[in-house]
């Protein structure tokens, strides 16, 4: 055994000692949270995680309503063909939309509804009861003997990997174990990218082995052909996709939050790394074929606000709940500036062209992709800001990606540039107090790896360029570096790049237009948000009693779309009253 794999295996146990005992509290902690939440002496009396041992009589009385509902909506059938309602994710609002999803899935098709969720999450359990599940599988943390097991598996099945180059290749039992583990790693670390495996990772590898055991004979002893699964990325989730994928079912995906989403529907193993927002070359020239003045001026009125900084109308609006209270100066950004005053600000030559490299979200969705020319997205910035440093005609501006700060990465973007030498002061980071509202009138080209702006700025007239294939890849409206030199090449002259046609600003709007308008359908079974725009609380339970009070099947626009989805076999559901 060489040194390095020695280390690495005694790091690892140590590190696996310290998850015990971090497992311990972690138990301890599920007791108080389940006793401050639930009734003891209604837990001893019912025995089930329900509605019933609730001590928030308003969520239990809602919860209630919801189970009489759907007990009555949908009748029991005979056999072992289930659809598999996964809830990974413990926010109350995802597990809503996606047992609503299931549940409605269940009454279309004539099937009953199973549940998967972590075990120990008793949230989850008590609200997907509520929707008159017939059974729960519980994914396992496993106990002290299995963990230790599949540790020892772990290092054994690494025994040969030193870089996480070659981690990303690692296969389990046909799974991408490998990915899913270095994409987790990523993640929850806060660090960007890693050259060398470490015990972390050993460890995650473990866990995701042991789920990848509980996973293998689930779908073996069961008949599932739908799983209703949102996330598709991370631990346990990216291998909880692929083996529904193997095992040939079909994946409903929601995407979109509060009430207005869409389903994707997966139905091949090769799609594994496709984003869920990939819409279909048919819906995208279909609806570029009907483009019209209504399209243009919810597009003309959307980007307008959204570069006003009108916060309603931001790309990140509905990233989640609360999200207005987490980006600090929203409302306080200068949106008056030009040219001349931001070359003066940063001290630059005006007669240079200026492009903006506008970073990605460096620890998410950096696998969900089709393809891509660096391993991850901080090595992609980081050769970007290597190649664009020695171009000195050009003045560059970045802007680091918003969720650096709210996610409190290690490795941000903002410290690449800091730690530049200051001779290259043709790259500055773009003014923390500026808004990007003149920007389009202001700049020669954006640079994005897989980012909003390379969409929006095309929209605007203002040529992109990317480097990875994103959800608007391939529809001519962007430069595409394929290869590094390619890409390379592209930033050499991004001053240079061909003004975009008509027919290119066109095609953007039209993706902005699928993208904002017609794959959001409201539901009128998932509330809104717990707090507005306005700050102002909403009860949220009460909200959903008073949807479950009113709701008709015939009348949910959601509801109906869904089934012309599932009629037509289209890819997304849509919002069909705004193709009438």
């Amino acid at each position: 055994m060489t040194k390095f794999y020695n280390v690495l295996v005694i790091k690892s146990i140590i590190y696996f000692i310290c998850l015990e005992i971090f497992f311990i509290a972690r138990c301890l902690k599920y007791l108080f949270n389940f006793f401050k939440d639930v009734s003891f002496f209604k837990y001893l009396i019912y025995r089930k995680k329900d509605y019933r041992i609730l001590r928030n009589t308003t969520q239990k009385r809602a919860l209630e309503k919801n189970y009489s509902f759907w007990k009555k909506s949908i009748k029991k059938k005979d056999g072992q063909d289930n659809i598999l309602i996964t809830s990974l994710v413990d926010v109350e609002s995802y597990c809503l939309a996606e047992a609503t999803i299931g549940k409605s899935l269940s009454k279309i098709l004539n099937k009953n509804s199973v549940a998967l969720i972590k075990e120990r999450d008793f949230r989850t359990e008590i609200l997907i009861n509520s929707y008159d599940v017939d059974k729960i599988y519980y994914l396992p943390d496993g106990n002290f003997l299995s963990r230790f097991k599949f540790l020892f598996k772990s290092i054994k099945l690494i025994k040969d990997v030193k870089t996480t180059d070659e981690l990303i290749n690692l296969k389990y039992e046909d799974i991408d174990i490998g990915i899913a583990v270095y994409d987790h790693y990523i993640r929850y670390t806060g660090k960007g990218s890693e050259d060398l495996i470490n015990y972390k990772m050993v460890c995650f590898l473990s866990k995701s082995l042991l789920i990848q055991d509980f996973l293998n004979h689930l779908f073996k002893l069961n008949y599932f052909k739908e799983v209703i699964q949102a996330e598709t990325q991370f631990i346990p989730a990216q291998i909880v996709f692929q083996n529904a994928l193997i095992n040939k079912c079909k994946v409903f995906s929601r995407i979109g939050l509060d009430n207005k989403i869409s389903v994707m529907i997966f139905d091949d193993f090769k799609n594994r790394y496709k984003d869920r927002y990939c819409y279909s070359k048919v819906l995208v020239n279909s609806t570029y074929n009907n483009y019209n003045n209504n399209i243009s001026n919810k597009i003309e009125h959307l980007m307008t606000e959204r570069f006003k900084g009108n916060a309603a109308y931001s790309s990140m609006h509905n990233a989640e709940e609360n999200m207005t209270h987490k980006n600090k100066n929203i409302d306080n950004l200068d949106y008056n500036y030009n040219k001349n005053s931001l070359c003066e600000k940063l001290n630059w030559d005006i007669n240079k062209p200026i492009v903006v490299l506008f970073a990605s979200d460096l620890t998410d969705g950096v696998f969900k992709c089709n393809w891509k020319i660096f391993k991850d997205n901080l090595t992609g910035i980081r050769e970007t800001i290597n190649t664009i440093k020695e171009i000195k005609d050009i003045n560059w501006l970045i802007k680091p990606h918003p969720n650096d700060i709210k996610l409190k990465i290690i490795t941000t973007t903002e410290k690449e540039v800091l730690n530049l030498s200051s001779e290259y002061e043709h790259l500055k980071l773009f003014p923390k107090n500026f808004g990007n509202g003149p920007l389009p009138k202001i700049i020669s080209a954006a640079v994005s790896m897989s980012g909003s702006a390379g969409f929006e700025y095309p929209a605007l007239g203002v040529p992109s360029i990317i480097s990875t294939g994103t959800i608007y890849t391939g529809y001519g409206f962007t430069y595409e570096g394929n290869t590094i030199n390619e890409f390379k090449k592209i930033l050499k002259n991004a001053d240079k790049l061909t003004p975009l046609s008509i027919e290119q600003i066109t095609k953007a709007k039209t993706f902005i237009y699928i993208h904002e308008f017609l794959t959001k359908v409201s539901s009128s079974l998932i509330p809104k948000k717990k707090v507005d725009l306005s700050h102002k609380h909403i009860n949220y339970w009460e909200n959903l009693e008073k949807l479950i009070d009113s709701y008709n099947f015939d009348e949910d626009s959601f509801y109906q779309n869904f089934k012309i989805q599932l009629e037509k076999n289209d890819l997304h559901t849509i919002n069909y009253n705004f193709l009438q």
